[in-house]
């Protein structure tokens, strides 16, 4: 369609709108920003976090250097002793869900003492 089909076009004026906006408030008080958690738990946090796998790491190289003498002591074939290892390992593992949670539910008191 063609303008000269549809006709003239009429200019519509839309009514006046107000510049005035309403006043914003709220009847919730300001909430203040969460605070951080201390200092020292976060080292602690840290310090777990750095410690554990060195830990697992000591203790795989403790039992690879303790191995030639378990297994004179306790007559262990070589299948054996890998056999010990992935067990300690596994059982750490599974130890692990149940430690995380046990320090997730150890909360301090207003004056510092541990609650778990």
């Amino acid at each position: 369609m063609s303008p000269a089909e549809t006709g003239p076009r009429r200019m519509v004026s839309l009514p006046p709108q107000s510049t005035h906006l309403p006043e914003m408030t709220s009847e919730h008080p300001a909430t203040p920003a969460a605070s951080a958690p201390p200092l020292w738990r976060m080292l602690l946090l840290l310090a777990v976090v750095l410690l554990v796998p060195a830990l697992m790491m000591m203790t795989a190289a403790a039992i690879g250097a303790a191995a030639p003498d378990l297994k004179v002591a306790m007559q262990l074939t070589q299948p054996q002793v890998g056999l010990l290892t992935g067990i300690f390992f596994f059982a750490a593992g599974l130890a692990l869900p149940f430690v995380g949670r046990a320090v997730k539910d150890c909360r301090t008191t207003a004056a510092g003492a541990p609650r778990c």
